[in-house]
């Protein structure tokens, strides 16, 4: 999975958090954060950009928090908070068809709602 394909998967992942914040995937707690969290650490090695650390330790604080509050609103903010204008870091459209193998089965396995983040998922099924 390349940089671009990986800000995307964050943007995606928290989107979905935002839509869907009271399931987790298997019942694992925080998966999707946790996964967002992860992405955003290895971009910020990848990118030698401190603004994807600020955003894996808005990750961090959801987790921390999340018996407390859980509510999925909580990243609808602008990067490096949350999730807003994201899109222009990455440029990518929000298909999956045309992605890497590695995005399609991380996208399988931790989004609630696939079908909708991705505008192409009618043709997946």
């Amino acid at each position: 999975m390349n940089v671009t394909e990986k800000i995307l998967l964050v943007q995606l992942l928290l989107e979905d958090i935002r839509g869907n914040w009271g399931w987790e995937n298997n019942g694992d707690f925080c998966s999707r954060a946790i996964k967002a969290k992860d992405l955003c650490e290895e971009l910020a090695s990848d990118l030698n950009d401190d603004r994807y650390l600020t955003l894996a330790n808005s990750c961090d604080t959801y987790i921390a928090n999340y018996f407390d509050d859980g509510d999925g609103r909580y990243f609808r903010d602008v990067f490096p908070y949350g999730y807003e204008h994201m899109d222009f870091l990455h440029g990518l459209a929000p298909t999956f068809l045309d992605k890497s193998e590695e995005f399609k089965l991380i996208a399988k396995e931790y989004l609630t709602y696939p079908e909708s983040r991705f505008d192409d998922w009618d043709e997946v099924c």
